[in-house]
């Protein structure tokens, strides 16, 4: 009896000691970050977009903004001062069990960073990343967007930009690094696991464009960022005036914002 709980505790130990050394080592090794590549998208450099989207990330306590959530409104406000688009649309409804909104948490926080309230969309029904592009869509389309800039982690990237390009949005990516998110390499790759399971569950419901699809979205994106500019007026700083012709659509990029105007839409 006695030896057998003696090999019993010895085996625990061993097994504790096997955990800890492989979770260092893993933390330690570029094993993760090759794991975790195949995820990784690149990013885009577009000049200018119709709309920057941001996808729904999550909250904390009494409502405020996770690490993801503020990462992701840290990275979309930087591109809306840089004059990439004139208006910052959130996604994300309320999740279980509390009444505020995932997008309005965040579109709070752009506005305590400077971005005016009349320059922010929220969509405030999606609990996942498909919801998030079809009640997107039911925005967008009213408004004539076609090409976006979509902002969300890395990880989640590829399928968050397919799944808008599936919609037929046009797609320019802007990530926010992996490593920016994630406390670890074994975060990491738990993240990566659960990733790579949704992105095969979108497969297999056909909610994910084509590979064709895709590079049909990024021709697009190229064209559709020549030669357009936005008037956007930010705290401190003299508005563009430039409303150059779309030489694609042959309609001046300001009526995005005129339809904004008279569009029933929620603005934050």
């Amino acid at each position: 009896m006695q030896l057998g709980r003696r090999r019993f505790q010895q085996g625990l130990i061993v097994g504790l000691v096997l955990v800890l050394v492989s979770r260092f080592a893993l933390e330690e090794s570029p094993l993760a970050d090759w794991l975790v590549s195949p995820l990784l998208v690149s990013n885009d450099h577009p000049e200018t977009a119709d709309m920057i989207v941001v996808a729904g990330a999550g909250v904390v306590g009494p409502c405020q903004p996770n690490l993801s959530a503020v990462r992701r409104v840290l990275s979309a406000v930087s591109l809306w001062d840089g004059r990439h688009a004139p208006l910052l649309m959130f996604t994300g409804g309320a999740p279980e069990g509390l009444d505020c909104a995932v997008s309005v948490v965040m579109a709070d926080l752009a506005a305590r960073l400077g971005v005016p309230r009349d320059r922010l969309l929220t969509e405030t029904k999606s609990r996942s990343t498909r919801e998030n592009a079809v009640q997107a869509d039911q925005m967008l389309r009213p408004l004539g967007v076609r090409h976006l800039i979509l902002v969300t982690d890395q990880l989640h990237m590829f399928r968050a930009s397919r799944t808008f390009e599936a919609l037929g949005y046009a797609v320019s990516r802007a990530s926010v690094p992996v490593y920016a998110t994630h406390r670890g390499n074994f975060d990491m790759l738990t993240s990566a696991v659960r990733e790579s399971a949704s992105i095969a569950y979108y497969w297999s419901r056909g909610w994910l464009a084509s590979p064709r699809d895709a590079r049909a979205s990024t021709l697009r994106s190229s064209t559709a960022t020549s030669g357009r500019h936005f008037s956007v007026k930010s705290p401190g700083r003299e508005p563009d005036n430039r409303c150059a012709l779309n030489p694609e659509r042959r309609v001046p990029t300001c009526a995005l914002e005129r339809r904004l105007a008279s569009s029933p839409l929620r603005v934050s």
